[in-house]
């Protein structure tokens, strides 16, 4: 539980110049864009998941056998699903659909799979560019909170042949708190995109 105490950024000096406030900026933007994502993703997945339900209640209870008399009856019944593009994907399906000569039998000349895709079917979450680049963003943002975490240490810390102990334990006393914003930056954004 201390790690985690230690992980944990001091949301009470947000707005203050320290760098425990960085920290706290940079937890935010990556806790940001990850509810972003987690969001869309969530919206986009149950959204599949009608257009997915939608297909199955067209084919619950048909055979090979009953699917050239049910033909014209599960077309209008796709044309009034709620679900959305379904009614317009099955409509073009079944133009493909060729009827055998005895009426019997149906045959298609392109595959389901052209119509009922991941592309078609789940557009949102395989076509998305920004929902593919979210673990990028929140790992980027964390190797970035590290190096501003080191360079606002490294900037305060004043070795020269001059300096005298006081500001030596000064400097190094910021040098350890640039790198705190520097290591807790980065698990939240590793730990973020493994999610």
């Amino acid at each position: 539980m201390d790690l985690l105490k230690l992980l944990w950024p001091d949301f009470t000096l947000l707005f203050s110049a320290e760098s425990n406030g960085i920290s706290a900026w940079f937890w935010i933007a990556t806790a940001a864009i990850f509810s972003l994502s987690f969001f869309f993703l969530i919206k986009h997945n149950r959204h599949f998941r009608q257009r997915m339900q939608a297909l199955h209640s067209l084919l619950d209870g048909q055979s090979k056998d009953t699917l050239a008399q049910t033909r014209r009856e599960t077309l209008r019944k796709a044309q009034g699903l709620d679900a959305p593009n379904i009614g317009m994907l099955w409509r073009e399906f079944d133009e493909s659909l060729v009827v055998s000569s005895d009426q019997k039998y149906l045959f298609n000349t392109l595959d389901a799979e052209h119509f009922f895709n991941a592309r078609t079917l789940a557009g949102g979450l395989t076509a998305s560019r920004l929902l593919a680049a979210a673990p990028s963003f929140l790992v980027a943002l964390g190797v970035l909170g590290t190096f501003v975490g080191l360079t606002i240490g490294l900037a305060n810390l004043q070795i020269d042949s001059h300096a005298d102990v006081e500001k030596l334990r000064s400097g190094i006393d910021m040098l350890i708190q640039g790198a705190a914003v520097a290591f807790m930056t980065g698990p939240w954004g590793i730990l973020l995109t493994t999610v």
